[in-house]
């Protein structure tokens, strides 16, 4: 009995055992539950996560859209920009037509210089033909002294022999005639060197002159050539500056592509790992759906073997109950055999008793092995669970953090995506600005190009040209030079000659010392001849400068002019209004004039009337005070009727004649007072007109006065019209004058303009020529801006596509979220149910408990198993031992 009891203690204990691992059971349940719920607020945050993704896509796409505004704007500013360098490349062409009048006027002064050099050197080519031929002569005539001084030895000696005086005197006629003759060729001679010194003197100032005019413009060409050369410079820097940028700009282009490839081979990276992400995540999902299978199976099978062990605690108490009562029944046989042997010491019943004991303790061993056997069983099923529950939290870990690290990849790939567009919008956007300013770089190049090669050709032209005009005017000079000393030579071998004939002819000297001076005087006449060409070379730039203001003034008197005919026009037609107004003021004053002499005749009538209605109150006045003298006397002849009473009938037929003068009285008093009616009427009638009249006339006098101040205004202004017209029509007939003058001076410049349209004609076949590249060029940028517009289509497609993905990922956690959370329920409802099922007490005595519990209906219900129908099989078969004993 001992044994049973600590049997029974341990099957307790282990009971007990089993309901803290249950308890532990359902903390770690909750614990899941948590996990659980964790799980779901992570997939709600990552949809949440997802949902603002969805956002910053949708106001990406939005800014792509303000982007795709912002390059329709960008294009409409390249068209503005376009017509603003069509504008600059007008103007640039007028500045280049305006460069090349002015090349042109320095050619033609060029040329006129040449043309003067030339003109120049011809003098000097005749002059030094003159120099010769005096030399020429200077020669003869010492020839022909050298002859004379032979001659005069030969007389000399011819006198030496001959000592006849008569010859000697023929000879000394002869020879004094031929000295003569000799001194007057020699005069002439000396006028003629004179003259030439003169013109040699004039020939060196003019080619000093000259000289110095040629060092001048030589300077000027040299500071030219070295401001040209110092544009050409900076220009050269400027295009190196240019290249170098254009360099920049390829090579940031390159980077930027460089950068846009990698880019898109990251994006290829990140769409090839996000498709393996998701394709890990699916596996995931699809391993997930069969641990979430398996779970259900093993929940399935966990409560199948809940179910069992209940139903096998539930025998196991049946059978402790039974025991229980078998004890129970066995002590009250001990008792009974105790009396029974007190009483009586019976063999029968000690041999039914061992028997009894020994059947009892086979069925104890029975049940204890039995016990032993469960006992073994349910431990094995027991470590069975907790393993398969240790498995179970380690794959909850495990698909924990494979979902923990599929989130971080969820972040780092949405990160990705995020970096990726704003790297694709940022390189856009770079690529856009890029792009325009090597478009703009493009064009300035081209337009400095153009102008670079266009400056440099004529900087060459010039250049070329002053070189050749340095070349020939060095030439020149040289040339010049050389004849310069060709002559000082020459003038020195004449000077010897000129001393040795000084020395001959000393009287000689006076003639040329006044020669001298008359070449002083011939200098200052050349000088003060110099300085008048100055003047009068200032009075034409002058005169020039004077004719440009005069065509300004001109154009402008033009102006003057139009608008003074158009003046002209308006006040004209002003004054035929104005005549038009005098008409009708003259007919509104014949008018006025008709009605006043109407109105004086109405109020001549009028005066007449009233004077005939004066006449006619003053009769009827008078006729009134008769009638009332007449009144006064029947008055009193009535007081005496009154007075006297009843008379006779001829004093009722004066009565009667009485009461018809009375009436006749009163009938005359209503006329009077008619009268007078009618006369108060017309007296108010008169002063109306009256009073019309004098409003009449003062609104005629003031309509008068402005009218004469309108008249006298028009007459003043139609003077000052009269006094215009004949000064502009002076200043017409000047201008007309001028304009005839001036239209000799348009035939030249109407020549030069069909000059300047045929180049323009050439340089507008440039342009379009330019224009036709241009527009290539925007074609082939309009297509490159497709291409980008395109790739941003495509951008948005994918992300549009990337969002759909992410919304049904996020769809198919929510499912899975939905599946935990009713799995979650059914498993709190399971825990709820064990819970419920748990007895309140160790002993379970009532039996009313055991009717209400619903665990017990259900299992009432899983009684109903094959298992079950076994195992009551076994006990049906098995015999009580006490049953023969009840029966």
């Amino acid at each position: 009995m001992d044994g049973v009891y600590e049997e029974l203690d341990e099957a307790r204990a282990e009971i007990e055992k089993l309901r803290e691992e249950y308890r532990i059971k359902a903390g770690l349940a909750e614990s899941l539950k948590r996990a659980h719920n964790e799980q779901l607020s992570k997939n709600k945050e990552a949809s949440s996560k997802l949902e603002k993704l969805a956002q910053e896509l949708s106001e990406k796409d939005y800014e792509i859209s303000t982007a795709r505004g912002m390059c329709e704007e960008l294009k409409s500013s390249l068209m503005e920009k376009e017509s603003i360098i069509k504008n600059l490349s007008s103007a640039h062409d007028r500045l280049r037509v305006d460069c090349n009048e002015k090349l042109r006027r320095c050619e033609e002064e060029n040329k006129a210089l040449a043309s003067a050099l030339d003109d120049a050197n011809a003098k000097n080519m005749d002059q030094e033909r003159l120099i010769s031929a005096l030399k020429q002569e200077v020669e003869g005539v010492n020839r022909l002294l050298s002859f004379s001084q032979k001659k005069c030895s030969e007389t000399e000696n011819r006198t030496e022999v001959s000592k006849e005086s008569g010859q000697r005197e023929d000879v000394f006629v002869k020879l004094e005639e031929e000295s003569r003759k000799f001194e007057d060729q020699l005069k002439w001679k000396k006028e003629q060197f004179g003259h030439l010194e003169e013109a040699h003197k004039k020939l060196r100032n003019e080619v000093r002159m000259k000289e110095k005019e040629w060092e001048k413009e030589k300077a000027e060409l040299l500071d030219g050539m070295s401001s040209l050369e110092m544009k050409l410079e900076s220009q050269t820097r400027i295009s190196q500056d240019l290249q170098h940028r254009l360099e920049m700009c390829n090579q940031a282009l390159a980077h930027a592509e460089s950068k846009r490839k990698l880019l898109e081979i990251q994006l290829l990276e990140s769409r090839t790992s996000f498709d393996s992400v998701c394709a890990e995540y699916e596996d995931a999902k699809l391993n997930f759906e069969n641990l979430t299978a398996q779970r259900d199976q093993e929940i399935a099978s966990l409560r199948s073997s809940l179910g069992t062990k209940e139903i096998l605690y539930r025998e196991m108490e049946y059978q402790f109950k039974k025991l229980e009562q078998e004890k129970h029944e066995l002590l009250v046989s001990v008792k009974e055999l105790q009396e029974a042997q007190i009483r009586v010491a019976g063999t029968s019943s000690s041999s039914k008793l061992q028997n009894k004991l020994k059947s009892i303790e086979q069925v104890h061993k029975g049940c204890s092995t039995n016990l032993k056997a469960k006992e073994s069983e349910w431990r094995s099923q027991m470590e069975k669970l907790s393993e398969e529950l240790n498995c179970c939290r380690s794959a909850l870990k495990s698909r924990d953090t494979s979902l923990n690290e599929l989130n971080r990849e969820l972040e780092a790939c949405d990160s990705l995506i995020l970096k990726l567009e704003l790297l694709n919008q940022e390189t856009s956007l770079v690529l856009l600005v890029l792009k325009s300013e090597f478009r703009e770089a493009q064009l300035r190049l081209a337009d400095n190009r153009s102008c670079m090669d266009l400056k440099n050709i004529q900087m060459q032209e010039n250049v070329n040209e002053l070189l050749e005009q340095l070349e020939n005017k060095k030439a020149a000079l040289s040339s010049v030079q050389q004849d310069l000393e060709e002559e000082r030579e020459k003038v020195v071998t004449l000077s010897k000659k000129v001393q040795t004939l000084e020395e001959l002819q000393l009287p000689l000297q006076k003639e040329l010392e006044r020669l001298k001076e008359m070449l002083k005087e011939s200098k200052t006449c050349q000088l003060q001849s110099e300085e008048q060409v100055l003047q009068i070379q200032s009075d034409l730039e002058k005169v020039h400068d004077a004719l440009d203001r005069a065509n300004g003034e001109l154009y402008e008197k033009f102006c003057e002019a139009n608008q003074i005919e158009f003046e002209l026009q308006i006040w004209k037609s002003i004054a035929e209004q104005l005549e038009e107004n005098l008409k009708q003021n003259h007919q509104m004053r014949r008018e006025v004039e008709a009605s006043l002499l109407a109105q004086t005749e109405v109020e001549l009538n009028l005066k007449q009337e009233k004077e005939s209605l004066s006449h006619q109150l003053e009769e009827k006045e008078k006729e009134i005070d008769d009638l009332q003298q007449q009144l006064v006397e029947v008055n009193e002849s009535v007081k005496v009727v009154e007075n006297a009473g009843a008379e006779t009938e001829t004093s009722f037929g004066n009565a009667e004649g009485g009461q018809k003068e009375k009436h006749g009285a009163e009938n005359l008093h209503q006329l009077v007072e008619e009268k007078d009616q009618r006369i108060y009427d017309l007296q108010q009638l008169v002063a109306s007109l009256e009073q019309e009249f004098d409003s009449s006339t003062a609104s005629f006098s003031s309509r008068l006065s402005q009218m004469q101040t309108e008249m006298n205004g028009l007459r003043k202004s139609w003077e000052q019209i009269k006094a215009a017209e004949v000064f502009k029509e002076v200043e017409i007939q000047e201008k007309n004058m001028m304009i005839v003058e001036l239209e000799t001076d348009l035939g030249s410049s109407k020549t030069k303009i069909q000059e300047m349209e045929s180049q323009l004609e050439k340089k507008e076949l440039e342009l379009r020529r330019l224009v036709h590249e241009l527009e290539a060029k925007i074609s082939t940028s309009d297509e490159t801006i497709k291409k980008l517009t395109e790739n941003s289509m495509n951008l948005s497609s994918e992300n549009k596509n990337l969002v759909n993905s992410m919304d049904s990922l996020s769809e198919r956690m929510e499912r899975l979220t939905a599946e935990d959370m009713q799995l979650m329920e059914s498993l709190g409802k399971i825990v709820q149910a064990i819970d419920v099922s748990r007895p309140s007490q160790p002993g379970f005595n009532s039996d009313d408990e055991d009717d209400d519990d619903p665990v017990k209906e259900n299992m009432s219900i899983i009684v109903s198993s094959p298992l079950m129908k076994r195992v009551e099989a076994i006990h049906d078969n098995e015999r009580s031992p006490l049953r023969a004993i009840n029966t």
